[in-house]
């Protein structure tokens, strides 16, 4: 698949994840999944970015790849975390 073809299968997955949330928070009740689908389509949407990312940076191997976005993330996730409001119940 070529990257513009893998961008709309990226899409797709992303709305399955969020099929897969809505359901588990409960808004779509005519609806049941698995406890831990929110989880698996998370883990589709990822793969499907590796795929992109691949695309983009041919050279680099899925591993590579997978452990560049972990470093970038683990790069931005205090800042993330920070900026999120307090979870209920929390001081």
């Amino acid at each position: 698949m070529d990257a513009p073809m893998l961008m709309c299968k990226l899409t797709e997955e992303a709305g399955e994840l969020a099929e897969a949330v809505l359901v588990a928070q409960g808004f779509k009740p005519h609806k049941t999944l698995p406890a831990d689908a929110a989880l698996g389509e998370a883990a589709d949407v990822m793969l499907c970015l590796l795929l992109v990312l691949s695309r983009v940076y041919p050279e680099q191997t899925a591993h590579a790849l997978a452990g560049a976005l972990a470093g970038q993330i683990d790069a931005r996730l205090a800042r993330y975390v920070a900026r999120q409001p307090a979870a209920d119940g929390a001081n």
